[in-house]
């Protein structure tokens, strides 16, 4: 005999499933925004690998792991839009977030851009 909640409990088992199993990529040379990045995704259940140095992230991309890359637009030696060119031919369907504390990309991109400092609100299930 089912009960009413057992098909709300088995909606958000899939979730939490899902979630459990996303995996993103953080790519940011600052190290207390890329520390704080990796810690609020994994409490709340991504599997997060973080880089500060892009040429050691792109060294180690793997095609088709990642569900989600989340970039910093300005970085030494390799910014965001290079990675996010170089990692797409790679993986064709890897989602992006850009960050940037700088107003330059942002005034023109908007639309693709969370500024510093982040905010990060989580919808509990």
């Amino acid at each position: 005999m089912k009960k009413e909640g057992d098909a709300e409990n088995r909606s958000k088992g899939r979730q939490l499933v899902n979630k459990m199993s996303m995996r993103i990529l953080v790519v940011d040379d600052e190290p207390d925004i890329n520390t704080t990045l990796e810690k609020a995704l994994e409490q709340n259940g991504f599997k997060v690998d973080s880089y500060e140095c892009p040429l050691m992230a792109f060294e180690n991309f793997k095609p088709y792991y990642y569900n989600l890359a989340i970039l910093d637009s300005k970085m030494p030696q390799m910014n965001g839009f290079s990675f996010y060119r170089e990692i797409k031919k790679l993986d064709t369907n890897l989602r992006i977030c850009f960050l940037t504390a700088g107003e330059m990309y942002y005034v023109v991109y908007q639309i693709y851009f969370f500024l510093y400092p982040l905010t990060i609100h989580w919808k509990a299930y």
